[in-house]
């Protein structure tokens, strides 16, 4: 299924679902929104808890990143059931393309209305690393913590 239906994202491709976020979302520079799933399993034989995950459950970790309009661009079929979210991302083909550079991110360039610039990246829940390519959103606490004097 792989290089048919669901090719390695080209830099062109990666450019236009930030142009889509930003249009949609208002959210310049993202170039996918990544989050792992838990498939529910029936238990391997001889695998001990390597499948047994925080929900009490068995299962299989399927990273997997969307565009702007919820279409799957990458998909992997991950890690155990028992693996955090980072890991299953740091063994993933995904992550080694990026690191390889086979996945290229559009070159850095300006924020709209800004003199700044900014690279593009990936966005996924607290779970993940910040890299360059990859950030998170700021939790509430730390978004809101200011204070207006009238």
């Amino acid at each position: 299924m792989g290089p048919i239906h669901m090719p390695v994202p080209t830099q062109e491709r990666l450019f236009d679902i930030a142009q889509d976020f930003y249009l949609l979302w208002d959210l310049p520079h993202y170039v996918g929104a990544i989050d792992g799933r838990h498939v529910r399993i029936k238990r391997p034989n001889s695998s001990g808890s390597l499948y047994f995950n925080y929900k009490k459950l068995y299962s299989i970790v399927l990273p997997a990143i969307v565009d702007a309009k919820y279409k799957f661009i990458c998909i992997d079929v991950g890690g155990y059931g028992h693996q955090h979210d980072a890991t299953t991302l740091r063994n993933s083909t995904f992550y080694a393309a990026l690191k390889d550079k086979t996945i290229e991110l559009p070159e850095e360039d300006e924020l709209p209305k800004s003199r700044k610039y900014l690279p593009y990246f990936f966005v996924g829940d607290r779970a993940y690393p910040i890299h360059t390519y990859l950030m998170k959103p700021l939790s509430r606490k730390k978004a809101f913590r200011c204070s207006i004097e009238l």
